[in-house]
């Protein structure tokens, strides 16, 4: 069976990944000149620069296909451990003895720690961990990952979907990962590998959806993308994806000499009452090897709270960075260089309003018109959970296209 898939991002080439192992012919279309979508890995003097993810968390899923692809995943540094949260200084746990001592206790003795459909992060956290929590735990690491405002965010979409994601304890190690010559080596070996395999890939190509469809089209490109794609022969469903709102994110990569570093971890989260502006700081040559010949940090802004700081400067934000730098560690160091990467909309805000929209069917009515969608408007948090449901793909394919060939007879 043939299967046309629109995007060459992580969710399409994973997608031609699987679908090819079960034995469909595939075809990739991709509006760009290249592969990879917001996942992309720049080579600079003075070492890499992620434009999007700087890992992935493992899997046996993900070791799998490394395997058939020939990719080597590198495991983090130790130093990749101690992870920081602001309040008043980089501090592992910035919860005092009192605070402490509550979550434990709430935690320990309330008996529905499930979110509630329709619950926001901000509600639920309080209900169940208290106000401290959200402050000084949650709130940070929500916005720092996904960009998101906790006080829209679904606790559901959030929460069920972490506490369900696949974990087998045949994997070789539990955590992310990466490879040597940072993520766009994924998406390189991804598609070498398909193109190997004889998948045809079509760049710089726009395609058109047909009313009727003979073969499966599996939709992988942004959300305003499938939107686009869909409109013109099913308007209700393209607005549905218009209305899923995406959030700008600028991301900084900033080269320093040897001796410059401050934080000996992972990085670091901001609690908005400090009143940085920054979401928050990885220094990446704590996480993984062979990302800098000295110090490399990423600064990054923007998100549901800070949506205007995409509208300054290069030079506006360097300032930025050089003031909240200076008042994060107490002292000043000049880059050596630095790449800067700007996303309009880069990730979909995983909001109340997004749950109930992904609780109605329109998807399965796609389903039955041979029109899938993948992507991480989808409720799919981060690449890992987008391996699992590409690695499902073909399954659901198989049994759509039985029901749909049952229904013409």
């Amino acid at each position: 069976m043939k299967v046309h898939i629109i995007g060459s991002g992580f969710s399409g080439l994973t997608s031609a990944f699987y679908l090819y192992k079960s034995g469909f012919e595939v075809e990739v279309f991709e509006l760009e000149k290249n592969s990879g979508g917001l996942i992309q890995t720049i080579k600079t003097p003075w070492g890499l620069s992620e434009t999007a993810a700087n890992g992935i968390l493992n899997s046996v899923l993900l070791e799998d296909l490394c395997k058939d692809i020939g990719l080597t995943l590198g495991q983090p540094k130790k130093t990749s451990r101690r992870r920081f949260i602001f309040c008043q200084r980089p501090r592992q746990w910035p919860l005092g003895f009192r605070d402490t001592l509550v979550v434990l206790w709430r935690f320990i003795f309330k008996r529905n720690k499930l979110p509630k459909p329709y619950e926001s992060v901000a509600l639920w956290v309080t209900r169940l961990f208290g106000k401290a929590a959200l402050k000084w735990l949650v709130s940070p690491a929500l916005h720092g990952i996904y960009a998101g405002d906790t006080e829209k965010m679904s606790a559901t979409l959030i929460f069920t979907t972490l506490n369900s994601r696949e974990r087998v304890k045949t994997q070789k190690y539990r955590g992310i990962v990466s490879p040597q010559n940072g993520m766009g080596e994924v998406i390189l070996k991804l598609q070498t590998y398909l193109q190997a395999q004889g998948v045809k890939f079509y760049f710089e190509t726009k395609y058109e959806l047909s009313k009727s469809l003979d073969h499966p089209i599996v939709i992988s490109t942004s959300v305003d993308g499938a939107s686009g794609i869909l409109r013109a022969h099913y308007p209700e469903y393209a607005q549905k994806l218009s209305d899923i709102e995406v959030l700008p994110v600028i991301s900084v990569t900033l080269f320093y000499k040897k001796g410059a570093e401050a934080l000996n971890g992972f990085g670091c989260l901001f609690p908005r009452e400090t009143g940085f502006r920054v979401l928050g700081v990885l220094c990446n040559d704590k996480i993984f090897e062979n990302r800098s010949s000295g110090h490399s940090e990423t600064w990054i802004y923007g998100g549901a709270l800070d949506k205007t700081v995409i509208e300054k400067s290069d030079e506006e934000i360097i300032k930025l960075i050089k003031s909240e730098r200076e008042r994060l560690y107490h002292k000043v160091d000049e880059p050596l260089g630095f790449s800067i990467n700007r996303w309009n909309k880069a990730l979909p805000h995983y909001t109340l309003e997004l749950e109930k929209t992904l609780n109605e069917n329109w998807q399965d009515n796609l389903a039955n018109n041979n029109i899938w969608l993948m992507g991480n408007y989808l409720g799919s948090l981060g690449l890992s959970q987008i391996l699992v449901s590409t690695s499902q793909l073909p399954e659901k394919i198989k049994i759509a296209s039985k029901k749909i060939q049952e229904n013409l007879v």
